[in-house]
């Protein structure tokens, strides 16, 4: 059909003739099956016809089939182009290419599916809902968070998105802690993994708590020089949850506690105790020479209600029941060793065994001095425990000195331990607090703690037979002690004598607010326990100082003060306080009884002292005088005697122009008299430090 007029008038003509036209333009391209027409303008245009004709042109050169080939399982199918397209189970597959067309899908699904791919999304949004297998769901989306329950389940976890964090909820399943962020890392080396905070997905572990320490080791790793581990975003702080610890006292957790100590000490990190009770049955040994440590440092947690720990109501949240078991070795054996930091722990034993069953036969914490095959750190200093509490053990902690006698003089030096604080510790239900092996130690400070319901001491130094000890100088400060023998033993220790000289070998015992119930200063006997045992120990080389506030210096239960070991001394330092007289008794008489007596002399008078000794016994006394007197003078008087017998005494004289003093015999031998004389208008005041060095004496 052609145009009949072909005015070429405009647009919007009304001409009869151009309308005319248009209604055969109209017919020709909605009717014909010519792909094509003229209009009024002699322009060319498409048909309907030939509009369709290229739709479909187009969709084959697209590979487009309108009908589906069905693909049912167990029945062969034929596929002849590589435009069509199958169906099954809801998806929409094709042929994979290349391939060789017609291609025989043999209509069992396990083989056939490996020819065909996935054109459909049903599939996809399957795959994007799974919740159980780890590398679906979250995992195959990038940068979004994917959700794992433990961290076995990291193992089978996707790597393709390096950019995805995973929250892991526990380490193990259903246990709330442990967990963490993870991201896999591509370049990480496989050797680096630990367990805790680079896992390698290809060390075998099936989540069992007893295959954890293989697991942590990295043991059975399938590409150890190769690439790729998850790693856990912030491990600033190292916790032992995060090493697969378990709460209470059904699991074993030496595995865990080993590989979490280790670490902390060879990273120089403070190890961070979870605050809950955790069970332990093989101490974690620190080698100085292997972990290369400063510092062993460990925290644990407070609790405001207390974990009950025996008779000790401790205030730690963070307690390890050892099961029988040491718990924590350090070894100094190398020059990068420091000392030990241990705060907020309890260590515990018999209060978690079933009734009747004795206490642990070891200390739950051994700290020892280098190693036996001599290898050692000089120098160790600043160690700390506090806040810590020990329960049911032979001892709270045991220290060794590891360098045998075969040095010489310098065996001696070598198994020094240096100043070491016991701040706020709880013992109870224990032997002994701390036990010394052949090593010295200078200085150990006990303060503000408790220390009770003991069958032994509170220090008690003993020589095996190879080692050097002695020099030990302890303070006890804002202590209370109650039922145990007393606050030192030193029974096993060394003697005085030997290199590198007794006077470098004493021992010396500081008593301040030294508070005891049933409980001796030294190892007395007494009634209301069976106080027991040598005082103060071998040939008595230590030195007691007592400068706190006692009632009259004798412990509730004890009759008489203790007796005193030769070559020893005792001194207090408080007015009234520690005073030996007849009514105390003394073993040989080599104590010294030091205290000081403040006193005025009048003015224009004169003031007697008397140094009195025991009756059938000895003195050799020193008193020193100091004066108020404008200048401070002092004056030494020094007064010996036989009781019943003769007597000497030395320096009489002026002490200035106001203040005189003689010293005169008293009658029987067993004192002497000291009066001092103020020849002044005003009142001097005066201060005496008394110290008897023989025998038993006061100054009244």
């Amino acid at each position: 059909m052609t145009n009949t007029y072909n005015t070429l008038n405009p647009l919007g003509s009304t001409s009869a003739k151009d309308l005319s036209d248009n209604a055969s333009d109209f017919d020709e391209g909605m009717n014909s099956l010519s792909p094509s027409f003229y209009d009024r303008f002699k322009r060319r245009r498409e048909t309907w016809a030939g509009m369709e004709k290229m739709v479909a042109d187009f969709l084959e050169a697209m590979g487009f089939e309108a009908t589906h080939l069905q693909y049912v399982d167990g029945t062969p199918l034929s596929v002849l182009r590589p435009t069509q397209l199958i169906d099954r189970a809801g998806s929409v597959y094709k042929v994979k290419m290349p391939a060789a067309f017609p291609v025989m899908l043999t209509g069992t699904w396990a083989t056939d599916q490996n020819l065909l791919v996935d054109v459909g999304d049903a599939s996809l949004r399957m795959d994007l809902a799974n919740s159980a297998d780890p590398a679906k769901g979250a995992a195959m989306v990038a940068r979004t968070m994917a959700c794992l329950p433990s961290v076995v389940s990291l193992l089978t976890a996707s790597t393709n998105n390096a950019s995805q964090n995973i929250e892991v909820f526990s380490y193990h399943a259903s246990l709330g802690y442990g967990g963490g962020v993870w991201r896999w890392d591509s370049a990480r080396a496989k050797s680096e993994h630990n367990g805790a905070y680079i896992v390698s997905n290809t060390v075998p572990w099936n989540g069992s708590t007893a295959t954890l320490g293989a697991f942590l080791a990295g043991t059975g790793e399938t590409l150890p020089a190769g690439l790729g581990c998850w790693v856990k975003q912030d491990w600033r702080d190292i916790k032992l949850v995060d090493f697969g610890v378990v709460e209470g006292l059904a699991t074993d957790n030496s595995a865990a506690w080993q590989a979490a100590v280790r670490f902390a000490a060879k990273n120089h990190r403070e190890l961070i105790m979870p605050d809950f009770l955790v069970r332990i049955d093989t101490m974690a040994t620190v080698r100085g020479d292997i972990e290369l440590f400063n510092t062993v440092k460990i925290r644990g947690t407070f609790s405001t209600t207390g974990t009950a720990l025996g008779y000790v109501p401790g205030r730690c949240g963070s307690v390890i029941y050892g099961n029988g078991n040491s718990i924590l070795e350090i070894q100094f054996n190398h020059d990068t060793n420091e000392n030990w930091d241990i705060r907020g722990v309890g260590f515990v034993d018999a209060s978690q065994y079933p009734a009747g069953t004795p206490n642990a036969t070891v200390a739950p914490v051994r700290i020892l001095k280098g190693r036996a095959d001599g290898s050692l750190n000089r120098y160790i200093t600043g160690n700390v425990f506090e806040d810590c509490a020990f329960n049911g053990y032979v001892s709270a902690v045991d220290f060794y000195g590891m360098v045998p006698a075969s040095y010489g003089s310098n065996a001696y030096l070598l198994n020094y331990i240096g100043p070491t604080t016991f701040n706020r510790t709880y013992v109870s239900n224990c032997s002994d607090a701390i036990r010394l092996f052949d090593c010295t130690m200078n200085h150990l400070w006990v303060n503000s703690s408790v220390w009770f319901s003991m069958t032994g001491f509170g220090v008690r130094l003993i020589q095996t037979g190879g080692g050097s000890g002695g020099n030990v100088s302890i303070t006890i400060d804002g202590m209370v002690a109650e039922a145990m023998y007393g606050a030192i033993n030193t029974v096993g220790g060394l003697s005085g004598a030997g290199v590198p000289g007794a006077g470098e070998r004493r021992n010396k015992l500081v008593l301040r607010s030294y508070n005891r119930e049933y409980t001796g200063l030294f190892g007395p006997s007494g009634v209301g326990l069976p106080f027991t045992g040598n005082p103060l120990g071998y040939t008595g080389n230590t030195d007691i100082e007592v400068a706190g506030v006692w009632t009259d210096g004798i412990a509730y239960g004890e009759l008489t003060l203790p007796g005193c070991d030769v070559n020893s001394t005792i001194s207090s330092l408080s007015p009234a306080t520690f005073t030996l007289d007849s009514s105390a008794s003394c073993l040989t008489p080599e104590t010294v009884n030091h205290y000081r007596l403040n006193f005025n002399v009048p003015a224009s008078g004169s003031i007697t002292k008397v140094l009195r000794g025991a009756v059938a016994d000895s003195f050799l006394s020193t008193v020193t005088l100091f004066f108020a007197d404008g200048v401070f003078g002092f004056k030494t008087i020094k007064a010996a005697g036989i009781a019943n017998s003769s007597k000497y005494q030395e320096v009489s004289g002026t002490v200035n122009a106001a203040l005189t003093f003689t010293v005169t015999s008293g009658s029987s031998g067993d004192y002497c008299s000291i009066q001092i004389t103020n020849a002044s208008a005003v009142i001097i005041s005066c201060n005496a430090s008394i110290v008897n060095t023989k025998g038993n004496g006061t100054l009244v």
